[in-house]
């Protein structure tokens, strides 16, 4: 009987440990664009979201720490964006 190993490799760790940064520093970007042009989302009636603002601040900053923990760097203008 042969026993696998299931963890990932070093470079399929960084492959997704990249997508994952990439993603959240989009979200981040289309998501404070928002808190700046609006304080919180709008609706599919065009009335703005009932969420409350702090929370969403709260949701935006929250993701750019988890960036900044991932690669030292701040979501805002984040390289992944460029590249």
């Amino acid at each position: 009987m042969s026993s696998k190993n299931t963890a990932p490799s070093a470079p399929v760790e960084a492959v997704v440990v990249r997508a994952l940064v990439r993603a959240a520093v989009r979200a981040f970007a289309e998501l404070n664009a928002i808190r700046a042009r609006d304080g919180v989302p709008y609706m599919h009636d065009g009335w703005k979201s009932d969420v409350d603002e702090a929370y969403f601040s709260s949701v935006v900053d929250g993701l750019d720490e988890a960036v900044k923990s991932a690669t030292g760097r701040s979501a805002h203008c984040h390289p992944e964006l460029y590249t």
